[in-house]
């Protein structure tokens, strides 16, 4: 007859400090990912206020928004410059691509927002992108998914078609859309690119190293194209 095996009490409250661990981290998440989706979901809105209010267009709002908040997270990354500079010597190409994606989806995605309205842009950029990012997965892994992912994705495709079909016509809140939606297409899939680019990158850069570099890249690279045009 086996002898029964004991757990030390070392190992119990190891074990229950673990879990707890990752019990709070994933309630991290959850808070920091819906925080997110509130502070991208008004974005919009401020972005049609402020073009109402300077007359800037889609691009200069997207440059000055990145500078901004680039200059935000230089200072508040001082002791994080070494680095930081040691990531960019050590990835430069994936983490300009980080950038460039950065900037020409953002710009996108407020293009969108003065051309098709607010709902309108929100709605597909941010809904095309994780159905995108999915379905990269799918293919990735080369099997069908869970009926768990698939029955949202299938849901998710169908709402943005219907969303499509019923913002063709111009209004004073969308005054061309079929140019906002082509935008707002193109912004979900930059959206997408850079989210699977970012966590390949974020396995050798730090998530703070890396989004204080990317906004920073982002907003070069918005200069480069203003100068350029």
């Amino acid at each position: 007859m086996p002898s029964p095996v004991f757990s030390s009490p070392s190992v119990t409250a190891r074990t229950v400090s673990t879990r707890a661990t990752a019990l709070l981290g994933a309630r991290v998440g959850l808070v920091q990912v819906t925080v997110a989706g509130v502070l991208w979901g008004t974005t919009g809105v401020v972005v049609q206020l402020v073009r109402e209010s300077t007359g800037l267009g889609a691009v200069s709002i997207s440059f000055y928004r990145l500078a901004i908040a680039a200059v935000v997270l230089l200072l508040l990354s001082t002791v994080r410059l070494s680095p930081m500079l040691a990531a960019l010597r050590l990835s430069p190409g994936p983490l300009v691509l980080v950038g460039v994606g950065l900037a020409v989806y953002q710009a996108l995605y407020f293009l969108a927002v003065t051309t098709a309205g607010v709902s309108v842009a929100t709605v597909i950029s941010l809904g095309l992108a994780p159905v995108l990012t999915a379905g990269w997965e799918v293919a990735r892994a080369r099997h069908l998914p869970r009926a768990r992912t698939l029955v949202p994705l299938i849901a998710g495709v169908g709402g943005l078609v219907l969303i499509t079909m019923s913002s063709a016509h111009p209004s004073a809140a969308a005054p061309r859309p079929l140019l906002g939606l082509l935008a707002a297409i193109g912004s979900g899939i930059g959206y997408a690119a850079t989210t699977v680019l970012s966590r390949h990158v974020a396995q050798q850069v730090a998530p703070r190293d890396l989004t204080t570099l990317s906004t920073a890249l982002a907003a070069l690279a918005l200069v480069v194209q203003c100068r350029s045009s």
